[in-house]
């Protein structure tokens, strides 16, 4: 849902135009969940090889949305705080704990460009049944790896998105929305 959203907002460039193309965001939805492959634009189940990919690399650290996003986010402040003192471990960054409680204050920001609601669950609100099955067509059971499990009808689905990765210098840093000025 964010991935379409954010692929909407931008200026002009081939991939907006063709998902501005697409008349419905349920299509525009499925669109993003199947992926478009001569647009560069790949399915989930692809992105999700990449994010295993970079599980391989010894430097590499996964964090979740959910562990990061806080109280705020429908999150939890003490995972919050745990997962910004893993970051700061694994990137050999030495924090206090108030240095730690700060940053955490400022994950949730509304001014980030790719800030959509920030909340934990949202995308349930967007998935309709046929969302559900191409993801459960697309996505195995890889997919429990990263924390995150495949819908099954009468449950409560889990986010098939929110991953990213950390890595150190020289497999490069990969970070969304968490400035690492804030932590370094």
């Amino acid at each position: 849902v964010s991935f379409f959203r954010w692929i909407c907002s931008l200026p002009s460039n081939k991939i907006t135009d063709y998902f501005l193309s697409i008349p419905d965001e349920n299509t525009r939805l499925s669109e993003a969940i199947r992926g478009v492959l001569s647009l560069g634009v790949y399915n989930v189940n692809e992105s999700l090889n990449y994010i295993l990919d970079w599980l391989k690399e010894p430097d590499t650290m996964l964090v979740r949305f959910e562990d990061l996003i806080g109280s705020q986010g429908q999150g939890s402040r003490e995972g919050q705080v745990q997962t910004l003192q893993a970051i700061c471990q694994h990137l050999g960054f030495e924090k206090s704990s108030q240095e730690i409680e700060e940053t955490a204050k400022r994950v949730f920001d509304r001014s980030s460009t790719t800030f959509r609601e920030g909340q934990i669950g949202t995308w349930k609100r967007y998935f309709k049944p046929q969302h559900h099955q191409l993801i459960n067509k697309l996505l195995d059971a890889r997919a429990e790896q990263l924390g995150y499990t495949r819908y099954l009808p009468n449950s409560t689905p889990a986010s098939p998105y929110g991953v990213l990765g950390l890595t150190l210098p020289g497999a490069g840093i990969f970070l969304l929305d968490l400035a690492l000025d804030e932590l370094g």
